[in-house]
């Protein structure tokens, strides 16, 4: 019976006393108005307002829900003030999940961009390797998922319903300990020579991708030691206690003492892009996010060697391009 327009008609009718006042004041015509103030009073089934001496004024009934309705529009305009800000990147909060190697290299520089330009969007960070992030990027739980694959085989399956913006191409490192004298090799370390090494493996998917490698080149890696710390595989094989595949992001972060990084044959990398949902992809502090992740990538790609720019592809409607002169 009730709508918002109505609400608003009888409050600027209580104000001006007239219904071309009133009229003004919504932005409509005289006769509009009238129109509106006759239908709701049929719809009540009671006069809302009658003319007196000085003009219309409201009756019992009107005055009622002149009352009852002031704190709702008062609601409403701040329900669309807060929206305008969110829209307009005053306000606004993206969740984002990534994996353990972007947490330490990828994602404080994204999100310190993202927080020079536009300083009153938050943006919290769940630590999670790609499944896990794709899980809650489906469940709601998060806006945005930066994930990888290897050499382009996906770790995160069925993913083509998803916005994609690819990134990053970053290399896998062989690394030893400097003292090594396998550090000495001339050029990229042949991995078919590596079948009496002893390994180090990292996290379950970081460890398939160690497996596969080696079944590739012939043999069954030793694994001696495992970590899901990039940090502690890094010490260990520092210390001379076994090889380890890195990738470059996590290099690109921290890189212990006494370690030794070296090219291997056949080469390997990884692809790095993030994901959204369609209807995510709208959103304005989304595509501000995917604007910053953009800038970072390229960022990095000119400072070190083992990173390259996959071709960028934006997402839906981004609104912003990336700021690729920002320090």
């Amino acid at each position: 019976m009730l709508e918002l327009k109505h609400l608003r008609l009888l409050a600027a009718l209580d104000r001006h006393g007239s219904l071309s006042g009133a009229a003004r004041e919504i932005g409509c015509s005289q006769p509009a108005a009238s129109q509106q103030l006759q239908s709701l009073e049929r719809s009540t089934g009671t006069p809302l307002a009658v003319r007196g001496p000085s003009g219309l004024r409201l009756t019992e009934a009107g005055r009622l829900l002149v009352e009852r309705g002031g704190p709702v529009l008062a609601a409403v305009a701040q329900a669309e003030a807060e929206v305008t800000a969110i829209a307009d990147l005053r306000a606004g909060h993206v969740r984002l999940a990534a994996f353990a190697g972007a947490v330490a290299s990828l994602v404080p520089d994204a999100v310190a961009r993202l927080r020079r330009r536009h300083p009153d969007l938050r943006l919290s960070l769940t630590d999670a390797e790609p499944p896990d992030a794709v899980a809650l990027l489906r469940a709601g739980e998060v806006d945005v998922a930066l994930v990888h694959d290897w050499d382009g085989v996906p770790t995160t399956e069925g993913i083509a319903d998803l916005e994609v913006v690819p990134l990053l191409w970053e290399d896998v490192r062989l690394v030893t300990a400097a003292g090594d004298p396998l550090a000495a090799t001339p050029g990229p370390v042949p991995l078919a020579s590596l079948a009496q090494a002893s390994w180090i493996a990292g996290c379950e998917r970081c460890r398939s991708h160690l497996v596969d490698a080696c079944a590739a080149a012939g043999f069954t890696p030793d694994i001696t030691f495992e970590a899901e710390d990039h940090v502690a595989v890094q010490s260990l094989a520092a210390h001379g206690l076994g090889l380890a595949l890195v990738p470059e992001l996590v290099l690109t972060a921290v890189q212990v003492d006494g370690l030794a990084v070296l090219d291997v044959d056949p080469p390997a990398r990884r692809r790095v892009g993030l994901v959204t949902t369609p209807g995510m992809a709208r959103v304005p502090g989304v595509q501000a996010a995917a604007a910053a992740f953009l800038a970072s990538a390229h960022a990095l790609a000119q400072r070190s060697p083992g990173l390259s720019l996959l071709p960028v592809a934006e997402l839906t409607s981004v609104r912003e391009k990336p700021g690729l002169d920002e320090s």
